[in-house]
């Protein structure tokens, strides 16, 4: 099982019905080749965090490479994944209003800068990332069974 999260600018406007249609379009070509994950979009950029089979991320990640709507800010792999973190999510779109009471998303896009920048503290950087990315699993699962 492999895991990539990355962090991307927009090079063109994003509306609601932009966003929407991509993630139903993501949705769609996810379940296709087995991959999971979720997409969250603020201030002009994108946090994606895709799962699957290495040969299906690794093609995701090439396609989304060549996305001229974006520009690849930094990406990583997270390690030691052996389960699925977004077991059902075949591509969830994440608003910054639902993370925002939780910071959870800056967490993430800040470790992504700063491991972009500084080779020593890549590995902690990466936990804190894989930690904050099963923290917002743990808070939807919660949240679907009424919990919060």
């Amino acid at each position: 099982m492999k895991s990539i999260v990355y962090l991307s600018e927009a090079k063109v406007e994003f509306s609601e019905d932009d966003l929407s249609d991509l993630v139903t379009l993501a949705s769609s070509k996810n379940r296709l080749c087995g991959i999971t994950g979720y997409l969250c979009f603020s201030r002009g950029r994108f946090i994606q965090y895709l799962e699957g089979s290495s040969n299906a991320v690794n093609e995701m990640m090439e396609s989304i490479r060549r996305d001229p709507r974006h520009e690849l800010i930094y990406e990583t792999e997270i390690p030691e994944i052996r389960h699925r973190v977004f077991d059902t999510w075949w591509m969830r779109h994440i608003t910054k209003d639902e993370l925002n009471a939780f910071q959870l998303e800056h967490c993430i896009e800040q470790n992504l800068l700063y491991i972009k920048s500084n080779f020593f503290f890549k590995d902690k950087c990466r936990e804190y990332i894989r930690e904050n990315i099963r923290t917002i699993s743990s808070i939807y699962r919660a949240q679907k069974k009424g919990f919060l």
